[in-house]
């Protein structure tokens, strides 16, 4: 898939995203996380709707390389990016990463806050698409 994106010259930074989790995948954490630093880094110079995607990227990244601190930190800047620019798609998911992550270590009580958080989220953009 991230050939064929790079062949057509189109959604060039997702190609890298899909590149750099494949490595991730085969245990290249180091060369995986880099890349993701270097997408999120790139997309958060650009004003544009991709930053939230590429700092949520880059924070699964971290968490699936055990960094469970960093990723929550750049999960909460992708939150930020998603409110600033007004993706509630991009909210929702960042809430329900960070409800998985806050289980994941252990802290059921505020996994639980932020899947009301996510639902809630959910619930307002349907309400929204429906008005």
């Amino acid at each position: 898939l991230a050939a064929e994106l790079r062949k057509t010259q189109r959604h060039l930074a997702l190609a890298d995203r899909l590149d750099a989790l494949v490595k991730l995948g085969r245990g290249e954490a180091g060369e995986a996380l880099g890349s993701l630093r270097r997408a999120a880094e790139a997309a958060t110079a650009q004003a544009s709707g991709d930053r939230c995607r590429a700092a949520l990227v880059h924070a699964i990244g971290l968490s699936v390389a055990g960094r469970s601190a960093e990723a929550l930190l750049e999960a909460l800047s992708a939150l930020a990016y998603a409110r600033d620019s007004g993706d509630q798609r991009g909210e929702h998911a960042c809430a329900r990463f960070i409800a998985q992550l806050c289980e994941a270590g252990g802290y059921i009580s505020s996994g639980e806050v932020w899947l009301g958080v996510a639902r809630t989220l959910a619930d307002n953009a349907g309400s929204t698409a429906t008005a």
